[in-house]
């Protein structure tokens, strides 16, 4: 027996569903996206280290390197138990 409390949960209950599938799939591409982006700027580095400008090479090595600790942190679990 469907009431109207029934029927106003179960389309609440779908939307939040459907809102949740399209925030993976939206996050799921930025990180294919942010995965490229970081081959493109090791492409960068690794092109700049043969000959460049020293400031840009030191510049995105620094920011690869930030953002390679800062992956690692969350990689990384330790239990201290």
């Amino acid at each position: 027996m469907l009431t109207l409390p029934h029927m106003i949960l179960s389309v609440i209950l779908l939307l939040a569903i459907f809102v949740a599938i399209f925030w993976a799939v939206a996050n799921h591409r930025r990180y294919k996206l942010n995965l490229l982006v970081a081959e493109d700027l090791d492409t960068i580095i690794s092109a700049l280290s043969l000959g460049g400008d020293t400031r840009l090479y030191f510049l995105l090595k620094n920011i690869r390197d930030n953002n390679n600790l800062k992956q690692e942190k969350f990689d990384v679990a330790e239990c201290d138990i």
